[in-house]
């Protein structure tokens, strides 16, 4: 059935990128496939993001479908692909998150997705980081990478956690680190800025500091009460010799640790299904294991 949109709370959805708070603050309007009305077991948001084209995750890294009970799964495809064919001709496009969000049910949702006409249009690899508090983070890393962030820790760099942040070097550093690396940007400086205003219990900004200079950023992004995400990561090429990534990762493992995380998502290392070789082999080397993202499309 399709219910009220933007109506699904923290307690239904738990991806971040479902839930009706997450769609307020990036002005969203979502129609909800569900099984039932009351506590969905089975459930996808869908967004027009122009005249007849479907997405769900837009302006996120995925949302798609959210199951517990896969009895309902083949149900809840057909009414979606059935709905947006009386409309006419349009575009289905569904962001699955990563496997080892929902090991369990990936593989039937996406046997229902293909069953009903879905083609897989490309996988990424994304990779995680499993946190366990009786490891310690430097045991998971190549004796390089450990040489490194001993001789960061030797010179004083710290790792600092802040709810919010002011100072226009966050983004500026975000900036130098995409176009050192050919990166596209995919956020603006006032989207950057306002992460955690919007959504202070979700988002937390993580620096390295040596010198009183920030060499390193990323964002720390709640997405499950297991599950963390490793967000706009940057790094001054300046610093390349120290790989202060490393120490950043660090501090969100720790983070995690302290805080019950089971799980860092450490984001794609290809796009479109094209490998970026550097970017996988380094998240390999902090201990990151691959698993897929697939990304469903259809005509209808």
């Amino acid at each position: 059935m399709i219910i009220e949109s933007n109506r699904l709370d923290t307690e239904t959805a738990h991806f971040l990128f479902n839930q009706n708070r997450y769609l307020q603050a990036n002005s969203l309007t979502a129609l909800t496939f569900a099984d039932k009305a009351s506590s969905p077991m089975c459930f996808i948001n869908m967004i027009e993001a122009l005249p007849k084209m479907y997405i769900s995750g837009l302006r996120a890294p995925f949302a798609g479908i959210e199951c517990s009970d896969t009895n309902a799964l083949d149900t809840l495809v057909k009414e979606l692909v059935e709905t947006y064919r009386k409309r006419g001709d349009g575009e289905i496009f569904i962001k699955q998150a990563p496997v080892f969000y929902h090991t369990a049910v990936a593989a039937d949702i996406d046997a229902a997705l293909r069953s009903n006409g879905f083609k897989l249009l490309h996988t990424d690899v994304n990779q995680y980081l499993p946190v366990d508090a009786a490891k310690s983070f430097i045991g998971s890393i190549d004796y390089q990478k450990r040489r490194s962030l001993r001789i960061l820790k030797q010179k004083g760099a710290q790792a600092v956690f802040f709810n919010a942040i002011e100072s226009d070097i966050w983004y500026a550093l975000y900036l130098k680190s995409r176009k050192y690396k050919n990166y596209p940007v995919t956020i603006s400086k006032e989207q950057y800025d306002l992460l955690s205003t919007k959504l202070p219990d979700a988002y937390r900004y993580v620096g390295v500091f040596l010198d009183g200079k920030l060499i390193a950023n990323a964002v720390w992004v709640q997405v499950t009460k297991d599950i963390v995400y490793y967000f706009l990561a940057a790094s001054d090429p300046d610093y390349d010799v120290f790989s202060p990534s490393i120490m950043l990762i660090e501090a969100l493992y720790d983070r995690a640790c302290a805080e019950g995380i089971k799980i860092i998502d450490l984001g794609v290392s290809s796009i479109e299904g094209v490998l970026n070789e550097g970017l996988h082999f380094f998240k390999r080397n902090v201990g990151g294991i691959d698993s897929q993202k697939n990304t469903y499309g259809l005509l209808c």
